[in-house]
């Protein structure tokens, strides 16, 4: 059996709370559960908001895609480092950045494209298509 100290529990803790958070990120981000202030979006018109909430979406997208690249790097860096106490590589640590970085650039990407669609969707009228009007005589 394995000799557990305080010391390496509280690394386990550690570890499991890193990897909580940033998966627990990722599911707030996909359900748009995160908090915003949109005070001066409410201001612009229904179209200038789609535009607006596009345009976010393709930032969240280029800033996550960076993301994802910079967390390839550093945990490439870490393949060979230990952690103090269980001496287990700092890789499967920093591994939940790739997990994180990733999905949160999958689904800002599939926010985009769904903002996009709405903005070129043809207009309606509650919930129906528009059509035209003959009179018959």
């Amino acid at each position: 059996m394995a000799n557990i100290t305080v010391s390496g529990i509280e690394e386990v803790a550690t570890i499991s709370f890193i990897w909580s958070v940033y998966i627990g990120a990722v599911a707030c981000y996909k359900k748009k559960m995160h908090l915003g202030v949109d005070f001066l979006v409410q201001l612009l018109p229904e179209s200038g908001q789609k535009i607006f909430k596009a345009l976010i979406n393709l930032f969240l997208a280029v800033l996550a895609a960076v993301l994802f690249y910079l967390s390839i790097v550093f945990t490439s860096y870490s393949l060979g480092k230990p952690t103090s106490v269980l001496g287990i590589s700092s890789a499967y640590v920093n591994s939940v950045l790739i997990i994180s970085f990733g999905l949160i650039f999958i689904y800002s990407f599939k926010f985009l494209v769904l903002e996009l669609k709405e903005i070129v969707s043809k207009p309606t009228v509650s919930g129906k298509e528009k059509f035209s009007y003959v009179e018959e005589e």
